[in-house]
């Protein structure tokens, strides 16, 4: 059995993806990510001597920046607009 696909090995934290592993933790396809890519939406990629990774740090300031952008472009419903100071708050579920 191959250390890869060992299971000892999934155990192990990461603190860089390939493209593919970082495709598959963040449930998006690999042609996704390379529109995303294409776009200037990719998160930074690292070459380290041959091999492109993606660090953890790199892959959470993605994701904080894809938050942002989908908090920004939400639109505004009746919930999430300033409640008048007369009226009840809305209940939280």
């Amino acid at each position: 059995m191959s250390l890869e696909h060992s299971p000892a090995r999934n155990s192990v934290r990461r603190h860089a993806f390939k493209i593919a592993e970082f495709c598959e933790a963040h449930r998006i396809s690999r042609s996704k990510f390379y529109m995303l890519k294409a776009k200037g939406l990719a998160p930074r990629i690292t070459d380290v001597d041959g091999v492109q990774i993606i660090t953890e740090e790199d892959a959470a300031a993605w994701r904080r920046e894809r938050a942002e952008e989908a908090t920004a472009a939400a639109p505004v419903t009746a919930e999430s607009s300033p409640q008048h100071a007369d009226s009840a708050p809305a209940a939280s579920f």
